[in-house]
């Protein structure tokens, strides 16, 4: 879920996916574990692996960057500190161990939603 409200704090300023590039250094902040891990956002590091569209048709950012129970639905910056995403998902499939598979849904994407579903 996206909030959407109006307030009088400044505005983060919103990159394209399209200025990505493969490779680039990458921010997801949140918080990891809810009221488990109390306190001020946490941010962890990783870069951009890939853009690709998944089997369910939605176009995702993969990155190695942490994402967990708390940051998904947080968001994912560079580090001129433009939103670039919202951290939506980590893979684990049942059996494997595989880390560093995290996905964010590109602002781009999400902007597009809101403005044909927010009154």
């Amino acid at each position: 879920e996206i909030a959407t409200s109006r307030t009088d704090l400044p505005a983060v300023m919103l990159g394209q996916v399209s200025d990505m590039v493969v490779g680039a250094d990458v921010l997801a902040g949140g918080f990891p574990l809810g009221t488990d891990l109390a306190g001020p956002a946490t941010f962890t590091r990783g870069i951009v692996s890939a853009v690709r569209v998944l089997s369910d048709g939605q176009k995702y950012i993969q990155t190695d960057a942490a994402i967990n129970p708390g940051n998904s639905g947080g968001c994912l910056f560079t580090l001129q500190g433009k939103m670039i995403g919202v951290p939506s998902a980590g893979i684990e499939p049942p059996g494997e161990d595989i880390e560093g598979i995290g996905l964010a849904v590109p602002i781009d994407d999400l902007l597009g939603f809101i403005q044909n579903t927010v009154p």
